[in-house]
């Protein structure tokens, strides 16, 4: 409970108090201003739980920003993605669309867009130079680092999962990855590491997942990957102690 609600609700209390300390014209003053007070409180009181059942569901809660400020075009790229994410590609591909109606000329903003519409494309109709040419145009004249690292990785995983070009594939994720490897890269990581590790560089592979758990101490895939990878250059104490962490506490994503 914030301080706005218990002064509300002290305020509440004292006029009560005050009403039954007062009788005649002022007794009907005093029923009509704590009528008010009562009022506001139930709707502040209704307006929580409205915004508290919203967010309690994030598809729910961006749906509903759309229907409110209809032109809030981040509120579209942001459910385009949600979209995107339970495979409605058609769906997300259409709310992109009316993003870029509300955006119009603006490339900066576009560019969310654009890396949307390039997954979409990849996991949906798995068109490879179509996916490249929407990570293309995100990344053209791009100086934010963010999204030009998004665009490598979206782009190396193109590389990998359509084209079977690991090469290909393995510089784009080395460009993707940051000078000091953050939570949002723990995907980059996973998937660099992989690649090193088929092409026989293994103990880099093995370093650099170590270093992904050291950021991500829960995640699955890269914890099991290491399990293996260690188990297979007969680091079998490590290997099974890390088993140990993976049966006590992280848990393959359902």
């Amino acid at each position: 409970m914030d301080v706005s609600s218990i002064g509300l609700s002290i305020l509440f209390v004292a006029v009560e108090a005050w009403l039954l300390s007062v009788s005649g014209r002022c007794a009907k003053i005093a029923g009509a201003f704590g009528a008010v007070i009562l009022l506001v409180r139930i709707c502040a009181i209704a307006e929580s739980a409205r915004w508290a059942y919203l967010w309690a569901d994030g598809e729910r809660a961006y749906k509903s920003t759309i229907a409110t400020f209809p032109k809030a075009y981040y509120g579209y790229i942001v459910y385009a993605q949600m979209l995107c994410d339970r495979d409605d590609f058609a769906g997300a591909l259409a709310h992109c669309d009316a993003a870029e109606r509300l955006i119009g000329a603006d490339e900066e903003k576009m560019r969310y867009v654009n890396i949307v519409r390039a997954i979409c494309v990849m996991r949906g109709e798995k068109d490879a130079q179509k996916a490249l040419a929407w990570l293309d145009k995100c990344e053209k004249g791009c100086s934010r680092a963010p999204y030009v690292r998004s665009c490598h990785f979206y782009r190396g995983c193109v590389a990998e999962d359509l084209l079977n070009d690991l090469p290909f594939a393995q510089r784009e994720y080395e460009s993707a990855m940051p000078a000091k490897l953050g939570v949002d890269d723990i995907r980059t990581a996973d998937r660099l590491a992989r690649i090193y590790a088929i092409n026989g560089k293994v103990p880099a592979a093995i370093e650099l997942w170590r270093e992904a758990l050291r950021v991500s101490p829960g995640d699955y895939s890269v914890a099991w990957n290491l399990s293996i990878a260690l188990r297979q250059t007969g680091m079998i104490d490590e290997a099974n102690r890390l088993q140990e962490r993976i049966d006590a506490g992280i848990r393959c994503p359902q």
